[in-house]
């Protein structure tokens, strides 16, 4: 069975692997420093047995388990088979060591120490063998026991072993409680919820992973509301272009068919193509809404009076069957001007005062960098509500957000107006 690959997991491991070698590490340092201290203390103990000794040649000074010679041929035949007389470094410890293996019997060891005594032109030899069974009795006799140094140590060992895992173990549990926070909420963000506000993770770094999170989230939420908009918009703007292009496209079929004039049919073409041009229009409206920048490679040196009228041209169609007066109010302003955004927005004002004025007069009014689109509907009471305007001050709203134009909206008595500061 394949384990699960876990934060935790894998620094309980590690953090188990430090400690293991930390503790081999010290077990054999502490050791090799008791093993380091016994071997001075040997030492020292025969440097001062040879002080107090005066052997002569052919008369060693025993004093078991101590041999002190003034000669090498005095020392025990066994120390003279084990060392060599030239490989001995003056006033440094020696050590040879034997051990025999007898059957259901423990084996048995024994080590032998030698120093080459080197001071005023004197010279001796100390000699000490200590067996198994003997090292208990140097002990006392050295007045030292490296059992408690020993059992000292490996306390401290345990100790400070338990005590790191111990804060390891409330590192971890600190560092995963707000991970584990962190999955929840994550896993648990809802398509309504505020991301505006997020909870306090603790640290630093799982704060700034929730933010990006949240930024992630809220970028795909307006890419899919901007997807959401184009539909719900263009299924209903797109709806009135379309069925005109399809009954004047009718029509045409049955002028031809019957022989209509030139005129009649040619008047048929020009409203499908005013209706094409509308629907182009408005993809091209949703377009420019759904883009993240605004390219400004686009702002040209406008006259604003000419581009209304050119606008208002394109839009009487609208008006046919109407009782509607335009008035158009312009100068001759001019300024650098992203055109086919403004060529929008305007297009979108005056679009809609001519659908939602069925009788009365349609008011254009623009000086210098301001423009007012006023409809008058005589006889109808608009209320508060901005519903009939559907996705023309929308388009407008969001374009002027996006270019920091100024775009004000007031419902009349009998009609609106539109204020737009560019």
């Amino acid at each position: 069975m394949k384990i699960e690959s876990s934060i935790k997991v894998y620094s309980t491991c590690i953090a188990s692997i430090i400690c293991i070698t930390f503790v081999v590490f010290f077990y054999n340092y502490s050791n090799y420093s008791l093993l380091q201290g016994g071997r001075l203390v040997v030492k020292a103990v025969m440097f001062e047995i040879a002080e107090l000794s005066n052997p002569k040649p052919g008369h060693p000074v025993v004093d078991l388990p101590y041999v002190v010679a003034s000669d090498w041929t005095d020392l025990p035949i066994i120390f003279q088979l084990k060392f060599s007389e030239e490989d001995l470094i003056s006033n440094e410890l020696s050590i040879k060591s034997d051990s025999k293996y007898m059957s259901g019997m423990e084996p048995q060891k024994t080590v032998f120490f030698l120093i080459k005594k080197n001071a005023d032109n004197e010279v001796k030899y100390i000699s000490l063998i200590i067996k198994n069974s003997e090292y208990d009795k140097l002990s006392d006799t050295l007045e030292v026991n490296y059992f408690p140094e020993f059992k000292l140590t490996i306390i401290s060992i345990i100790s400070f072993s338990f005590l790191t895992l111990l804060l390891l173990f409330f590192l971890f549990r600190l560092i995963s409680k707000p991970v584990t926070s962190l999955r929840v909420w994550a896993s648990s963000i809802d398509s309504s919820d505020d991301l505006t506000t997020l909870p306090d993770f603790k640290f630093k770094e799982l704060n700034d992973l929730a933010i990006i999170m949240s930024k992630s989230i809220i970028s795909e939420r307006n890419a899919l509301e901007s997807e959401h908009d184009f539909v719900k918009y263009s299924s209903h703007e797109l709806r009135t272009p379309i069925s005109i292009i399809r009954s004047n496209s009718d029509l045409v079929k049955k002028m031809i068919e019957r022989n209509y004039s030139k005129d009649n049919i040619l008047r048929c073409v020009d409203r499908i193509d005013v209706n094409s041009k509308h629907m182009t229009l408005i993809c091209d409206s949703l377009l420019h809404l759904n883009k993240n920048e605004l390219i400004r490679e686009n702002e040209i040196v406008t006259l604003i009076s000419c581009l209304i009228e050119t606008v208002v041209n394109e839009q009487r169609f609208i008006l046919v069957g109407k009782t509607v007066t335009v008035e158009i109010y312009t100068d001759k302003f001019e300024c650098l001007i992203d055109r086919e955004l403004f060529k929008i927005v305007i297009s979108n004002l005056i679009r809609n005062a001519f659908q939602h004025t069925q009788e009365g007069k349609v008011i254009i009014k623009q000086k210098k960098n301001t423009l007012l689109v006023i409809n008058k509907n005589g006889g109808v009471n608009f209320g508060d509500s901005s519903s009939g305007y559907g996705l023309g001050l929308v388009i407008v709203d969001k374009i002027c957000l996006k270019k920091n134009w100024l775009m004000e909206e007031k419902s009349l008595p009998n009609g609106r107006v539109v204020r737009v500061v560019f």
